[in-house]
This record gives structure tokens, sequence and C-alpha cells, in this order.
């Protein structure tokens, strides 16, 4: 037996007899888990061990810590712990406040009297929270050639000297930059306040009260048994070498102690005992001490990828300790390392009696964090009310589509009050009312990133006084609990005809009582529209710009504003130009909204353009492509293009090309996402009409819901005067609209007087009537309704299925409506295909049931995701749109052997089936299939720069 294989077999041993002692789980899932973790990240070794109520139950690894002399790589060996040290730190700061000896908000020189004043005072809290302005190290400051990286420092104050004369970065306070210089200072302040050598302190106080019997400082003098080696990747061979030495006497507080995995989870136990902090303390120490919103420093700002700006550490940043939640919504406290080739990881999760310490000995380190976070889900209890065993539902025996794209899993699902609480096996548990879904497939509550559902005029949708309206039943039937409105530039409107603050939506709609969760955005015609005066058909002042700005700042600032959306293809805002985009979205940018435009084009030409009128080079969808790229290239800003399509001549059949731009600008990084419906017939096609306007209004302007105006008697007007020219013009308007739409082939007649038309295309009419385009736009007209717009009800099918389907492959693609609240019961007569549109009823469904799996254009888990966790994402939603204890309780169960859209073009106000079971907010919102009008929805905040 090698000595690999022989120290395997050992751990193995060791561990199943850890496991006895404390709670059962898999020992061949954490080690398959930590082979996955070393394959991922290319290193020679992964270790990790656990602590579960106080008991180490894991101590183990894969791989080897030492090339050259195979040292097996497990819980006990020791290891370069990097910026952990940090921790330790701390809490000797923490006891010596105890002790009344320091003052954290006290100037660091009161401890440190050689480190220069400077511009403003720098407190020991700044130094904790890493505000300080004190510069981190610079790029190849101790490369190899460099004499700092072997030079041993028999004191601080000497090994600071080399960079404390810079001036700072910033003033003290104003940003968050990561300085492991200044958290160097710490070692001069606990020598300075207790009198003791900083390591001596450490030990004394720190690890033997602790029982870390195997940490010390990383001293190139000594000789440690059990040492293992850190590894980067020859560039030119690719093969593992030792990394570059590096003395770190310079930085014992900041990154200079070796430990190991089991001495990391003592001293994490140690604290939850209460062995080395008083509760105060401890509580201080784990306390957020930042603004929520405050920036990174520009400095830092550099070290991040275009458009890939993490959210403000003021969401983290305790002292010295990062307090966060993992992916599964647990809170924990941790603190990665980095040094010398490798990563490591303490995570904390106090509440849960959990602790993991992770380490990975190569530059692949740097998947220590997310490595340690799913690895303690294997361990940590499934939940508060699992462990009493009784939910308020219990979602038994269902398969779990957990909206992150990973594969599914069969598990049961806890809800206590609005949130999933455990996801696991829940035998033993029991709960006012179970569920059933053995078969049936569970997901997260669908997110709808483009819902006309709040921001309507008069009394409809959410803020209707109907409650049938406001239980948002064609929504809640599809399993969409939670739509973004105000889409499109639009926003509410008051009784007197102004635009609604976002404030008043927010409030009439959360005391009205809604039936799906709500969240908002500003709409850039809104904003034109309470701030310019005259004539709007021109782009915006530096006056007016500023003003939008201010309104769409206090909307995100102030009230919870996800973004600003824009409708560039309507008025006013076709008459934006880019700048006024750019400034508008600098700010959606400053606090990580979104910038969600309807494109000025989304084909050959604007839906508004008539040749006849408009001149021959209208924006196309590549022109508007270009335009919303500029955008986000120049601000940085999160961009969705929203109901992306790809229509008439020219683009349809174009969608792989239109997603390479995008994919292209996503690699140059770019935030840059789509949502899509699943449909190829758009909101205006259901509305189509062949003949311009001009034509069968005459010069007048009726009322939208005017019912008695005769279009047929302005035409005929229209045609008695119109000369040669004027008769090419309306040839030529009919024409481009056909082609816009799709062609002749592509429009259907929905409704007409003469019932042998009705689901007939133009195309067959042009042929059965012998009339050509122009022909049997006038005929329509003359011989159809007077008070219809065309004489029939038409619509058109301007996309292709193909396109949808190439839409919806990329892993950044959402799933949405464009839809609007809708009753059935009302949709009938007059008006059957008025105000309704087959994607208010069947999106989600089609989605799921007929491209993903009738047509194979993805998985079922990708589907889900793409109508869940990524529209979450985009949204920085942080508690819906998974299912993971924490997140809340929007919950849907599918059975996927009837789920279906039953809606047809001839049909298109029929609810789907299969969507058996939906939850809002832990409430029934469809029972056993049947809705039940609860109004459980609530109206979403954007988390502040998050």
């Amino acid at each position: 037996m090698n000595r690999v294989k022989r120290g395997r077999w050992f751990i193995a041993l060791w561990f199943v007899l850890l496991a006895t002692a404390a709670q059962a789980f898999d020992a061949g899932q954490v080690y398959d888990y930590l082979k996955r973790v070393q394959a991922e990240s290319g290193s020679p070794g992964v270790s990790a061990a656990v602590a579960v109520n106080g008991d180490i139950v894991f101590s183990g690894g894969v791989g080897v810590s030492d090339l050259q002399s195979g040292l097996v790589q497990n819980g006990r060996s020791v290891h370069n712990i990097g910026s952990i040290s940090k921790t330790q730190a701390v809490v000797a700061i923490m006891q010596l406040v105890e002790q009344g000896k320091l003052d954290l908000d006290a100037p660091v020189q009161t401890w440190a009297p050689w480190f220069p004043k400077k511009q403003k005072p720098i407190t020991l809290r700044m130094v904790l929270t890493h505000t300080s302005g004190i510069r981190h190290y610079k790029d190849g400051e101790f490369g190899p050639a460099d004499v700092l990286a072997f030079r041993q420092y028999d004191n601080i104050e000497e090994s600071t000297r080399f960079w404390r004369d810079d001036p700072l970065v910033f003033e003290p306070g104003k940003y968050w930059m990561y300085s492991s210089f200044a958290t160097n200072l710490l070692h001069a302040v606990v020598e300075k306040a207790s009198g003791e050598g900083f390591e001596e302190y450490l030990r004394k106080h720190v690890w033997v009260p602790a029982g870390m019997l195997d940490t010390q400082f990383d001293v190139p003098a000594r000789i440690v048994p059990r040492r293992g080696k850190g590894y980067v990747r020859n560039k030119q061979t690719g093969a593992w070498e030792n990394a570059p030495d590096e003395n770190v006497s310079y930085k014992y507080a900041g990154g200079g102690v070796i430990s190991t995995d089991e001495d990391l989870l003592r001293f994490a136990m140690a604290l939850n005992a209460g062995k080395l902090l008083s509760a105060a303390s401890l509580a201080e120490m784990y306390r957020l001490q930042l603004p929520r919103d405050i920036p990174y420093s520009p400095e830092q700002a550099k070290n991040f990828k275009a458009g890939k700006v993490p959210p403000s550490m003021g969401q983290t940043q305790a002292l010295i300790w990062r307090v966060g939640k993992d992916l599964a919504g647990r809170a924990y406290a941790g603190h990665s390392g980095s040094v010398k080739g490798t990563g490591s990881m303490l995570a904390n999760y106090k509440d849960q009696g959990v602790v993991i310490a992770l380490h990975i000995n190569g530059e692949g380190g740097g998947k220590a964090t997310a490595a340690a976070e799913q690895l303690a889900q294997l361990f940590l209890p499934a939940g508060q009310a699992s462990q009493a065993g009784r939910f308020d539902v219990l979602i038994k025996g269902g398969t779990v589509i957990d909206g992150t794209g990973n594969q599914r899993f069969t598990a049961d699902v806890g809800i206590s009050g609005d949130t999933i609480v455990a996801v696991g096996n829940l035998s033993g548990a029991t709960a006012a009312r179970t569920i059933n879904a053995a078969g049936k497939i569970v997901t997260p509550g669908f997110i709808d990133l483009h819902a006309h559902t709040a921001d309507e005029y008069g009394d409809v949708g959410l803020l209707s006084k109907d409650p049938r309206r406001r239980a948002a039943q064609n929504y809640i039937a599809q399993g969409v609990t939670t739509t973004l409105s105000n889409p499109d530039g639009y926003q509410a409107h008051t009784a007197d005809g102004k635009v609604m603050p976002l404030a008043e939506q927010r409030l009439a709609l959360t005391n009205a009582g809604i039936g799906i969760n709500v969240a908002l955005t500003n709409g850039h015609n809104a904003l034109r529209e309470q701030v310019m005066t005259g004539d709007m058909k021109r782009p915006a002042n530096v006056q007016e710009i500023r003003q939008m700005q201010e309104i769409l700042r206090r909307g995100m600032a102030e009230e919870g504003s996800f973004g600003l959306s824009l409708g560039v293809e309507y008025f006013s805002a076709r008459y934006s130009d880019l700048n006024e985009e750019v400034e508008l979205a600098r700010v959606a940018a400053e606090y990580n909204g979104i910038f969600i435009p309807h494109l000025r084009s989304q084909g050959i030409s604007p839906m508004w353009y008539r040749p006849s009128s408009d001149g021959d080079s209208p924006p196309t969808l590549d022109d508007s492509i270009n335009e919303t790229l500029a955008v986000a290239e120049q601000t940085g800003v999160t961009a969705v293009f929203t109901h992306m399509k790809a229509w008439g001549p020219g683009y349809r059949g174009q969608a792989q090309r239109i997603v390479d731009r995008l994919q292209a600008a996503r690699d140059r990084g770019l935030k840059v996402f789509m949502d899509v419906y699943p449909y190829d017939s758009s909101g205006s096609d259901g509305q189509f009409v062949a003949l311009p306007s001009w034509a069968i209004t005459n010069g007048q302007r009726p009322k939208e819901d005017d019912k008695n105006f005769d279009y047929t008697a302005a035409l005929n007007a229209v045609l008695k005067q119109a000369d040669a020219k004027r008769r090419d013009d309306l040839a030529r308007d009919v024409k481009h609209q056909l082609a816009l739409k799709g062609g002749p082939e592509n429009v259907r007649i929905l409704d007409y007087p003469n019932a042998k038309y009705v689901g007939k295309s133009y195309a067959e009419l042009m042929k059965m009537r012998r009339l050509d385009q122009v022909e049997l736009a006038i005929a329509l007209q003359k011989e159809g309704n007077p008070n219809w717009p065309g004489g029939a009800r038409m619509r058109s099918f301007s996309m292709a299925e193909e396109d949808i389907a190439a839409f919806y492959k990329p892993n950044w693609a959402a799933t949405s409506t464009d839809g609007w609240i809708v009753l059935p019961e009302e949709a009938v007569g007059d008006k059957k295909y008025v105000d309704t549109n087959r994607r208010c009823f069947g999106s989600y469904p089609r989605r799921l049931a007929y491209y993903s799996q009738q047509l194979g254009v993805d998985s079922l888990e990708h589907a889900v995701r793409s109508a869940s966790g990524l529209p979450a994402e985009i949204l920085r939603i942080q508690d819906r749109g998974r299912i993971a204890a924490g997140m809340k309780a929007d919950v849907v169960v599918l059975d996927m052997a009837t789920l279906k859209d039953n809606t047809t073009f001839l049909e298109p106000s029929v609810y789907p089936s299969g969507v058996e079971q939906v939850l809002v907010n832990g409430r029934a919102a469809v029972e056993d299939g049947k809705r039940t009008l609860a109004l459980s929805g609530r109206v979403l905040s954007a988390s502040p720069r998050t």
C-alpha cells in the first residue's frame, strides 16, 4: 500500500468514527464533493473540516499537500491561511477593548505613535473595516526578484517604513478598499496595548484557549510537521510548480499565520462557546459597520471586470469579518485567505451550529469561498421549523427544480409563514396543510420581467377596485408570482391624468391588496412627461436631464425602484437621443439598477414609420441594438433587451445572428440580458391594420374608446380626394406594413362580418378575391365593420418559431409575457380580440411544455431558471427565484403530464392546465388547480446598490 492510499484509508476510518458521534451524513457524498472541487480548481489537493454543534464530525481531503513528498492533504495539513489571519487579530483587538485598553474610535497613532499623521485621522475601526484610505499591496511589489519578499523583519514598525509615508488613497471613511497594509498595523496595536509580543499574545489568549496547537506564525526558519505547499501553473508548460517564496514577517496580522482546517474550526467553536469574547463583544464584532451603500474606491473598482462590480461592502462588512448569506440564503460570518498559491475559507454558521474550514493548495484557491458554502449545505440542519417538526405547509415527495439550473432532485419542502425553512427529507414532520407532490415538479414562483400589471390607466390591473383583477388570475394561473411593472417607459397616472409618483403607486398597491408580488421601475416616458414642457418632439436639454436624474435617483434610493424602463419607439421618448439615455442610465448604474428598453426599432423600421411621410432611412433593429449596447458600454449599467424579437423582411430567421452579437458584448464584459415571450405574434400584431391611419381617419383623431367613429366614411373621403401621388403613398404604406408584420401569408382574420373570412390568411383572401394587397385592404374596410380600423379584427404573426427557439437557448435569456391582467369572462363579444392576448394566459406553460419539452430547445432545468432564478438574478432579488431554505415561499407545483397552454389565436383568453398549486408568500393562490383569489402579494423593493 503506497503512502497516498494508506493515508486515505486512515482518513476514511477516522471519518467513520467521527460520524458516529454526530448527525448522520453521507461520507461518500462529502468526498465526492471535494473531488469535484479539486477537478474544477485543478489543484493538487483539497481538504476540509466540519464541526456540528461543537464537535468535529469530518476532517479529510483528497489529493496531496506536497507534490514532492506525496504528503496526503487532510484536515490536519498545516498551510498558510492568508487573510484569515486577520480574524484572529481582530479577536485580540476585541479582547483588549473589553479590558478597556483600546478604543475602536481613537486614532491608530494612539498605539502606533511612529505612524505618520495623515490629512484626516484614521481610527482603529476604519482599519478594521477597510475604510482607512491606506493602500493595499501593489502588483509586483513582492515579486521573485524583490528583496522584500525574502527579508525577515524583527518588528512591525520596521516593516511599515517602505509604505507608511505614502499619501492616503482617499479620505478616511469615504470609500471601501481592501488593505492588508492597514490591518498589519493591528500587530503594533496589540503589542502596545497588551505589553506582549504579538505572537505571544495570540498564543496565550487565543490559540491555546481555543485548543489551536498547530497554529503559529509563518517563520521560514521553523521546521513544521505536516506542512503543505502552495502551487501555481507554469505558464509555458502548464505543469504545477512551487509558488514563489515570500517572507510574511511584514504582515503577520494581515496574512502571516499558518494553521490547519481543524484548528480553524476550534477557533470558531471557541468564539461560539464564549471562550474568547463576551457575547456583547462578539455581537459588536459581527455587527455590520458601514453605510449599506458605501462605494468602492476608484482604485478598488479598477480590479473589477467591466460591468462586474459586486454588491457594496456595506451589506457584509463587520469588524474584519464578512457577515452575509450563502447561495441558499443562510447567514454566516466568514473570511477567506489567499497567499503563496493557496486559498482557504472559514465559514461560521453560528446560529445553526455548523462551522466549515476548507483549503485548496493551488492557484485555483479563489473557489474556496463558494466551495465552503456549498459543502455547508450537506451539514446544515433543514431549518428551525423542521426541528420543531411542524410547518404551515409541507410539500411532500416532489421533484424539485430549484431555479438555479442545477439537476432536479427529490425532496420535501417545508414552509412556515412566508418563508421556505426546510428542503430535504422531512418524513417526520407535520403541517397544517400537506400537499402530495409525488410525480410532480416543484419550482420557484415565476418572475416576469415585462408585465403591464400596475401601469395601466384607469380602473384596471392591480390598481383596479375589482379584487378579481387585483388577484391577477391570468398570471397566477401560469405560476407567475412576481412581475416587473411600469415597462416600456410607462407609469401609472392619477385620476387627473398626471404621472403617479412611484411612492404613491407603491402605497396604492399595498393598501389595495394584490395577488402577486410587484417590482416597479421608473419610466422614461413618465420622466419626460414630468419635467418637459411645450414641444416634446425633441431630446431633453441639460436642465431637464438633471431633473429627470433627480427623480430617478429618488426612486432608486428611497422608493424601491429597480431601474429605468424605456419605450423609445413610443411618444415622446422616440425623440430622445443617446446622450439622454446615457445620462439617465448613469443613475441606474449608480444603484446597480437595470436599464430595460423597448427598442427604437424591432425590425426594418419602427412601428410608427410610414414611407409616405417619414423618409427613406428609418432606424432598424441593428441600429437599436447598437444604441443600447452603447449605453451599456458607456455606463456599465445592466441592460435588458426586453421582449426581444426579430420581425419583418431581413430579420425573420436572423435570431442566431442577433444572439451572437449580444454574446460578443457579454464576452467584452457588458452586463447584457434579454427576455423573450414564447409566441410568434406581438402585441401590436393583435391590432393589425394594413391601411395607414391617415387614410382611415382623414385628419381626425378618434378617441381609443370611440365605438362610433366611421373609418369607412373617412377612407371614402380620402380616396375621393386622392391624386395619383396620394394613391401611390397609400400603396407604399400598405405594402410596408404587411411586409413589416411578416407578409400577407402571416396575417389572419379573427373577426369579420362575413364569417367565411374568419381564420383565413390575408394571402388566401387575396387569392380568393383576386385582389392585390392594397385593393384587399380597401375592400376589407369598405365591406367590413365601419367602426373598426381596417374593417376587421386581424392578427399578424410577424415572427418565426425557430427564432424564438434560438432566443431561448442562451443562459442569459429570461422568460416574459409582455401581458396585462385580463378576465376571460369579460373578453367576449366585441372585446374577444381587444385588449387581450395569448401571452396573458399561456406564456409560462408554453415556455416549459412546448419549447423546452416538446421541441427540446433546452432542459426543463434551464427553462425553469429562465423563468425564476435568472430574472431574480437580473433584478437582484435575493430572497425569491429559488427553492432553498431562507427563500420566500413563492412556490409552484406542476403536473408536466398535463401542463399545457390552452389558448389559440381564435381563443386567446383561456386558462392553462397543469399548474396545480401556486403559493405566494406562503399562501395558496392556486389550490388543486383552482384559483383562490388570495391577495397575498407584496410590492418589492430593490436592495440599494446591491
